[in-house]
């Protein structure tokens, strides 16, 4: 199949990049201080702790000889997590879309990827030909979508031993990101929010 379906979308302390690359000199090197595949899936550094997220089974009897004979054939999800010398990296993968969660200091960079053709609407539209409109517009979602569902998925897997008090620990690591949630935002904030239904780029 076409490169165009192995699609990434990428985003540097919130905002949506235009490229992965910078000149230097005569070529371009990378502006992503770690290294990835076509389809956002972390290469360097390794995740220090990776988690296989099973599927689950009722008590039934037909479920439980169903999970035991061929759960292993369906497909999983993976949750990895990196800390060390200030660098923090949270990655999902699973048949449908990867992504990488990158922070240090008050740098940040998120990607979500895979193959377009499957069920993740952002990789199958983004990248498409709709307009710069349509794109920054679904980059806005995209990234809500990320940080409410997918990293806070990662992160309760990671750290499900916590109590649920330090779930502030969530919301103050995802402001890191230069995400709000909705309901931690000032009423000026909201306001802003709504209004401004575009993504800004990351000049």
């Amino acid at each position: 199949m076409a490169g165009i379906d192995h699609t990434i979308i990428y985003f540097h302390n919130g905002r949506l990049m235009r490229s992965l690359y910078k000149p230097a000199g005569d070529s371009y090197e990378s502006v992503i201080p770690f290294e990835y595949s076509r389809d956002a899936e972390l290469i360097k550094p390794k995740a220090s702790t990776k988690k296989m997220i099973p599927y689950s089974c009722s008590t039934g009897r037909f479920r439980q000889w169903f999970g035991k004979h061929f759960m292993d054939l369906l497909p999983r999800e993976y949750i990895g997590y990196f800390h060390e010398d200030g660098i923090r990296i949270f990655t999902y993968q699973s048949e449908n879309y990867n992504a990488i969660f990158y922070l240090k200091d008050d740098e940040s960079y998120v990607m979500l990827g895979g193959y377009g053709h499957y069920d993740n609407v952002y990789t199958h539209f983004f990248g498409r030909g709709y307009g710069e409109e349509l794109e920054r517009k679904m980059a806005k979602e995209c990234y809500r979508w990320l940080f409410e569902e997918v990293f806070s998925y990662c992160w309760s897997v990671i750290f499900r031993d916590r109590a649920y008090e330090d779930k502030a620990d969530l919301f103050r690591l995802q402001e890191k990101f230069h995400y709000k949630n909705f309901w931690d935002m000032t009423r000026e904030e909201r306001e802003e929010d709504y209004m401004h239904e575009l993504m800004d780029y990351d000049e």
